[in-house]
């Protein structure tokens, strides 16, 4: 195996540990095994317009509790919720503290722009409904 197959691996069966007995794993499961090639392109492509937009609000200088940011990320979590599992804003809380406290994907987000990870939690967390 490669070292980002083995990486891939290494997060599949994290997640199925930390989350593997709870709905949203499994229905992600579902959804991804019945996903064609395209339509899995077309998820990761939906997931990256949906970033693109956070990415647009933070460069033009808005603050995370701005309009603009609290749509822009509640779009991320829409892009979640139709091409994984049911995100609630809730949900998306919880994934926001994982993008500030969890190392993988802090580096993600902050190998997008510096900054970013903090910016994308607290436009999540500034949603009020």
């Amino acid at each position: 195996m490669s070292e980002p197959e083995d990486l891939t691996a290494q997060h599949e069966a994290e997640a199925r540990e930390r989350w593997g007995a709870t709905e949203a794993f499994q229905e992600s499961q579902e959804r991804l095994a019945s996903y064609s090639t395209v339509e899995k392109k077309n998820a990761q492509a939906a997931q990256e317009e949906a970033l693109q937009g956070i990415l647009d609000v933070m460069d033009r200088g808005l603050p995370p509790t701005s309009m603009e940011a609290i749509v822009a990320a509640d779009h991320c979590r829409h892009v979640i919720s139709r091409w994984y599992f049911e995100c609630t804003p809730e949900m998306h809380k919880q994934l926001a503290t994982l993008y500030v406290t969890d190392e993988r994907f802090r580096a993600f987000y902050e190998s997008r722009r510096e900054g970013l990870a903090q910016y994308f939690h607290d436009a999540i967390h500034a949603r009020t409904t």
